[in-house]
């Protein structure tokens, strides 16, 4: 009777542990499909790294309100010169020292260093007068003659030297003739400088100027005078 008992409770305990075992086991492969879908339904993402150019750099926007400051200053630097009317006078002096350029002689040059300037005989068209002659003379004629003359004496000036030496300064005033049919004009004084040496230089002066000096067309054939003076100046 004890042997039967024995048997019995030993094969109860094994029944018992197969249960247990088998429970467990059941339980196992319920769970074993879940875990193993999870797993695959949630892979763990992978680490993707791309490499992308940096970006330019943003230039800076151009400051409109520098553009307006230029245009200022190039509005105020159109504005600098002289007013209308200044260049206006300027233009009127201009034409008013023209003719006194041309009809006056040209003063010496003056040599470099501090050397006096040497002094000047000069012819002045402008102070010279026409002698009342028959009606119908070329006034315009006449001063175009007048203005020859002392072109060409300015290019025979010359001042005495014993004139220098002494310190003589004077006007001679000096009448050239021209009559039809004569060659060649006279030439006399008419208003002495007071030294004989410096009219006779003013006489020099002017029979070497009139070959170069032409008699207008409107003169030609026609007796006429005309004065001349010869300015005989020495530098102060």
């Amino acid at each position: 009777m004890q042997i039967t008992s024995s048997a019995n409770k030993s094969g109860g305990r094994i029944s018992l542990v197969r249960a247990v075992a088998i429970s467990i086991a059941f339980h196992i492969l319920l769970l074993w499909p879940a875990a193993t879908v999870w797993q695959e339904a949630v892979p763990s993402a992978p680490m993707v790294a791309s490499l992308r150019p940096a970006a330019a750099p943003v230039a800076p926007s151009a400051q409109p309100a520098d553009r307006p400051r230029l245009t200022q200053a190039a509005t105020h630097r159109k504005e600098k010169p002289a007013p209308p009317e200044s260049l206006a006078i300027a233009a009127e002096q201009g034409e008013t020292r023209a003719p006194d350029t041309s009809s006056s002689t040209a003063s010496p040059a003056t040599g470099s260093g501090p050397q006096a300037a040497p002094p000047a005989a000069e012819a002045h068209p402008a102070a010279a007068s026409a002698l009342p002659a028959a009606a119908g003379l070329d006034a315009e004629g006449l001063r175009a003659y007048r203005v020859a003359l002392a072109g060409a004496a300015r290019r025979h000036k010359r001042y005495p030297s014993r004139a220098i030496e002494a310190g003589w300064s004077g006007t001679t005033e000096l009448r050239i003739s021209v009559a039809a049919g004569q060659p060649v004009p006279a030439v006399q004084v008419i208003n002495s400088s007071g030294y004989p040496v410096l009219d006779e230089a003013a006489l020099e002066m002017l029979r070497l100027a009139l070959p170069a000096a032409t008699v207008p067309a409107s003169l030609r054939e026609r007796s006429f005078a005309v004065e001349l003076p010869i300015v005989f100046d020495l530098p102060q």
